[in-house]
């Protein structure tokens, strides 16, 4: 543990831990403050550590339109998919929308179908056995067009907002590809509304945000750089289980093990309505607007405190939390987008590597917050 802490001072961090951490004593002697240092750089650029490579046998070679399981975060949002489950019956989504000005339909079409086949996860299904596939191609996409130019004002917003809220409250099958709504609506002779809507099972949200980048590349005539060869999410996912029975994997295994009976409880939150009398679950997003110039001024105090600005708003949402639990010392779960380097292009591949992390929050007069 001194190792670590040490490692984090001279990765540059700012924390503060209880004193009984400084009395244990780092277990993994084998790895040395440079290497630490590097790793933990790494995981704030998404970079998941990977002490030593992963070498390329039979256990890694996969062919595309294989099955193979689904992560457990996956399985997490299958599960949720029930709608017999208490706040079930719900998917994890995306839905945004563009205003785009002389928007070319047709080429933005093809450029969506050239997209299908360079990511190979955006044709993913679920499999009869509960795993994923690839389908093979070709799957020609069509993007639905509606004509709003005919409505007055009144009558725009009122078929706008339905068509919202349909595309963001839907349920597509996951045994069919692909899985995502792409639509238009013709708002006047020049502005054309693009809704986008991505399930979130086999792509993640950094996922979504590569897959928009590379579309509107080729929507521009831009070229895409070739992924390399046996790069993809199914290779990633056998390395990962691979990883598991090596020296790395069984090293974390321990670790968390012995995390287990100390970590505290989730925030115990009041309630309105018990959560099984709720049929159906609905969801509502309250959202409000930070100014460019207000975030600079806070990352720019908590860069003063050697704090980044995500930390700092996650401080922020745990005291709200906080002030609202019978429970003060809880644990949060937080989901990241690192990947581990198994192979080159894994930056620009796209999947659902999102992974789980478990922020353990003291009571805050002691001062004793870890990330573990």
């Amino acid at each position: 543990m001194q190792l670590f802490l040490k490692a984090l001072k001279e990765s540059g961090l700012q924390f503060s831990v209880s004193p009984e951490l400084y009395k244990q004593e780092n277990e993994n002697t084998e790895i040395e403050i440079p290497q630490l240092t590097q790793q933990i750089k790494d995981i704030l650029n998404n970079v998941l550590p990977l002490n030593s490579p992963i070498p390329i046998t039979t256990h890694v070679e996969v062919t595309e339109t294989e099955d193979f399981p689904l992560t457990d975060i996956q399985y997490a949002y299958l599960i949720g998919r029930n709608p017999g489950l208490e706040l079930g019956g719900l998917t994890s989504c995306l839905y945004t929308e563009w205003d785009i000005k002389s928007l070319d339909i047709a080429l933005l079409n093809q450029a969506l179908n050239k997209i299908i086949e360079y990511h190979p996860m955006l044709r993913a299904t679920l499999s009869s056995d509960g795993q994923q596939k690839i389908l093979p191609m070709p799957l020609t996409y069509t993007i639905s067009i509606q004509d709003g130019r005919a409505w007055s004002d009144s009558e725009k917003d009122k078929m706008l907002a339905i068509f919202s809220q349909e595309m963001e409250t839907q349920l597509l099958p996951m045994d069919k590809a692909p899985t995502f709504d792409i639509r238009v609506t013709l708002l006047n002779n020049d502005i054309t509304r693009l809704h986008i809507y991505f399930d979130l099972m086999f792509v993640d949200i950094h996922s979504v945000r590569l897959v928009l980048r590379d579309w509107w590349k080729i929507y521009q005539g831009h070229k895409l750089s070739v992924l390399p060869d046996n790069s993809s999410f199914h290779r990633y996912i056998k390395s990962e289980r691979y990883l598991q029975g090596q020296p790395q994997g069984l090293r974390d295994k321990t670790y968390w093990e012995k995390q287990l009976g100390s970590l505290p409880q989730p925030p115990e939150l009041p309630l309105k309505n018990a959560p099984e009398i709720i049929s159906p679950p609905v969801f509502k997003r309250y959202s409000r607007k930070i100014s460019a110039e207000t975030l600079f001024a806070l990352r720019k105090k908590a860069e003063l405190r050697q704090l980044t600005l995500e930390t700092v708003l996650l401080g922020l949402y745990a005291e709200v939390l906080r002030q609202w639990s019978k429970r003060q010392t809880f644990t949060l779960t937080i989901t990241q987008f690192g990947r581990r380097p198994y192979f080159a292009g894994i930056e620009n591949m796209v999947g659902n590597f999102l992974h789980r992390c478990y922020w353990a929050s003291g009571e805050p007069e002691k001062k004793a917050s870890m990330i573990v």
